[in-house]
Order: C-alpha cells, then structure tokens, then sequence
C-alpha cells in the first residue's frame, strides 16, 4: 500500500472513530510481512506526557525498545500524533506476525516491557477495544490451490 492511499485511508478511518475506538487494519506485503496502523486516543491532558514518551523511545530508550521490536519480530514501527479532540496515536507496524508480536507483548515479563505497558496504558487511560476494518490476508481457498 503506498503512502497516499494510507494517508487517504487513515483520513478517511479517522472520522469513523469514538473516542473509545482502535481501528486495525492487516494487509499482505511481499506475500509474508503483515503491517497494521493502530490508532488509538490519548487520554485527554496527556498529550505533552505522550510526546514525552514517544521522545524517550526514541533517545534513551531507543536500545531497549529495538531490542523489544527484535524479540517480537516487528521490522518496522512509525509512531505519529493526529492532533483534535481527542489526540490520536496512530502507530504503523509490519512483523511477519502482527498478533503475534502484540501477544509477546503483552505476555513478556521483560523489564523493559513491562515499563513500556504500564506507560501505554497510562497514556491511553483504559484498556481500548478493537475493531478491524480491513483486512485482506491471505486466506485459503481453491482459487489459491489450498484444499
């Protein structure tokens, strides 16, 4: 998916959302890499702490949470703020297995991970329910000659 059509979908993805709302969406790259944009609001009056987070990630955390992407197989993350009411993050990630990636997360006792956890969910106030709106994986059938 190249880069207007992604922003054309965030775009138009954005509008569809409460403020209660994270949208997935998994498509195939290359026949083997999924990648999801997240979008998820940040907790009203938190937005300053969000970009202070995003900023540590990327200095004096930016080795522990490369190593983290590396132990769940993420290959690449953006992370980027749609300002309004509310603020939304919005977080583009490929890994060959994106659930997998997220469950590794969540299950890891891995110091760094548990910090990183514990400050999302701080950020985000509450535990967000997802939806996905598009989805277009590969899924057996026999116009793939899978039986």
């Amino acid at each position: 998916m190249g880069r207007p059509a992604l922003r054309s979908l965030l775009g138009a993805t954005r509008t569809l959302l409460s403020a209660r709302t994270i949208v997935d969406f998994q498509a195939t790259r290359q026949g083997h890499m999924a990648a999801t944009v997240t979008i998820a609001p940040i907790a009203t009056g938190k937005t300053d702490e969000w970009r202070q987070f995003v900023a540590e990630l990327q200095t004096s955390r930016r080795i522990e949470w490369a190593q983290s992407q590396r132990r769940r197989g993420i290959t690449r993350q953006v992370i980027t703020i749609a300002e309004g009411e509310p603020s939304l993050a919005v977080v583009y990630t490929e890994a060959s297995d994106v659930e997998a990636a997220t469950v590794a997360l969540a299950m890891s006792d891995d110091p760094f991970d548990v910090w990183y956890r514990e400050r999302v969910g701080d950020l985000h106030d509450e535990s967000l329910e997802t939806e996905v709106v598009f989805d277009s994986a590969p899924r057996p059938g026999p116009w793939r000659g899978w039986r």
